[in-house]
């Protein structure tokens, strides 16, 4: 069973917008009645770049691969005036020495680890002012992982061996964001912490030549 944790990630915000439509209806124009806010209102979609930093809790990972960094992308869709639907997914990249604890072997092998998390979940604001807002989120994650690590040098064997599997955990975050005055564009940031593990690794691997 091979288990991690994620360490707290910084989260860029940016919102597009369209143009507020009119507040009432042009004298002159359609007698038509007005329509309500909430069904004319465009669908307002925050979208920013997310930096990560995976901890692995096995020590045999740990000490061959160390922190792995994990970049990412996170969008954000208003659900309500103080909740919206969060979902983000980032990609993770690490080499290593897989005979760290062999004394006096040498060889030209090496041992790389993917990850790939994948986050869904809620962040609702705690703060009633329109230009500043306290977000608290909690969300679930799915990770998948691979490792490809270096075979036995025996003659005729493959020369890797190939592990995949999948994680799951929780993630909680907190953070500001501030508004402009037209409440078309905002900046923030959120710090995100979160615990993921299970049997990430099949026990049974495809071999690679």
């Amino acid at each position: 069973m091979a288990r991690s944790a994620a360490a707290w990630c910084l989260l860029a915000l940016l919102i597009v917008g369209a143009p507020p439509s009119p507040a009432g209806v042009e004298i002159g124009g359609t007698d038509a009645p007005p329509v309500h806010p909430r069904h004319s209102a465009p669908l307002k979609i925050w979208v920013g770049p997310t930096i990560g930093w995976r901890f692995l809790t096995d020590q045999a990972m740990s000490e061959t691969y160390g922190t792995v960094a994990i970049p990412g992308l996170m969008s954000a869709t208003d659900l309500a005036d103080d909740t919206r639907f969060v979902l983000a997914a980032g990609y993770g990249f690490a080499r290593g020495d897989p005979f760290y604890d062999v004394t006096g072997f040498e060889g030209p092998w090496t041992a790389e680890l993917t990850t790939i998390p994948v986050q869904v979940g809620l962040q609702s604001d705690l703060a009633p002012h329109p230009r500043l807002h306290i977000l608290c989120g909690l969300s679930a994650e799915l990770v998948w992982m691979q490792e490809r690590l270096a075979a036995a040098a025996v003659a005729g064997s493959a020369d890797y061996v190939v592990y995949d599997g999948w994680g799951e955990g929780l993630r909680v975050s907190f953070g500001p964001e501030w508004r402009a005055a037209d409440a078309r564009r905002a900046v923030g940031f959120t710090l995100d912490w979160g615990v993921s593990g299970g049997e990430v690794f099949s026990r049974a691997g495809s071999t690679t030549r």
